[in-house]
């Protein structure tokens, strides 16, 4: 059996589609299921406060509870799935668990709820998600939808870095039978400068179309270095900003997943990948794969 796929619940409906989800790949890739509940301090204390806990007797009713709740949700799985189900509870900050319960179990891929903490929303601060992708080596799947049929056809943005090779392997591994769509945004950074010297429009559609061939040519530099037997890797190109055009493309080519690299060219190209991460993650419509810097 291969290692398992960590899914992290905070019993909420959203991490109930990551459970889905996580369920479902772990069948595809005959794997068990590691089902973790993350508690942390300031949860505890918003808790004392919403619910009244009057002593170290209460706390521990309430953790026990958590356990025994966490169990009976593994064991439903089980049932429903077939498939090996353990449970963890952790106390502490949520990012570090899950890496370190990650490293643990010896899981490759980590599954979590885009959005929401059930009732417990309003106590936390910042999001899981982004704060956990932020740290995280392994692929990280986000999941806002509902799950339906194993996910067909991804969009894998690429930037031509050696991230972006990785990234490719990563969801090949991950879902052999989709179709992948490679796509890179075509942006003249220096078209303000251009214009601003008179250079005509006609000149710079030519620099544009320029760009576009090759960036077309590294595409298919890349679909050929990494092999594509089964002509399930398709190419794309298209004007704009990267968050724009990746938003742009997953809906006109009915994707129902975005893979994103971790990692650009540099700095300040990383930077700007966390930008359009986030925007991605809140905006995207479909789940989001963020692909991580460690095989899968």
């Amino acid at each position: 059996m291969t290692a398992p796929i960590l899914v992290a619940t905070d019993f909420s409906d959203t991490a109930g589609l990551a459970l889905m989800r996580g369920v479902q790949i772990a069948k595809s890739r005959k794997a068990g299921v590691h089902l973790l509940h993350v508690v942390e301090g300031d949860i505890w204390s918003g808790l004392a406060e919403l619910i009244g806990l009057r002593d170290g007797n209460d706390h521990d009713r309430l953790h026990d509870q958590l356990i025994a709740d966490l169990k009976e949700l593994g064991r439903a799985v089980e049932k429903s799935s077939s498939i090996k189900v353990t449970t963890e509870l952790r106390n502490g900050p949520v990012t570090r668990e899950m890496i370190d319960c990650a490293t643990a179990t010896g899981a490759r891929l980590q599954v979590m709820g885009g959005h929401g903490a059930g009732k417990l929303r309003d106590l936390a601060t910042g999001s899981t998600a982004e704060r956990l992708l932020r740290q995280a080596t392994r692929p990280t799947l986000v999941v806002n939808y509902p799950v339906g049929e194993p996910y067909r056809k991804v969009l894998l943005p690429v930037d031509f870095s050696n991230w972006s090779e990785a990234s490719l392997r990563t969801v090949r591994k991950l879902l052999p039978g989709a179709e992948i769509v490679l796509l890179h945004a075509v942006s003249l950074s220096y078209e303000p400068q251009l214009r601003h010297a008179g250079v005509t429009g006609a000149e710079i559609d030519y620099y544009r179309e320029q760009e576009h061939k090759k960036a077309q040519a590294e595409l298919a530099m890349l679909r050929a270095d990494i092999g594509d037997p089964n002509n399930k890797i398709s190419l794309r190109t298209i004007n704009g900003d990267v968050a724009s055009a990746i938003l742009a493309v997953a809906g006109d080519e009915n994707a129902d997943l975005v893979a994103i690299g971790k990692h650009g060219r540099g700095m300040i190209e990383e930077w700007l990948l966390g930008s359009v991460t986030q925007h991605i993650l809140a905006s995207a419509p479909c789940d989001v794969l963020v692909c991580g810097n460690s095989a899968l």
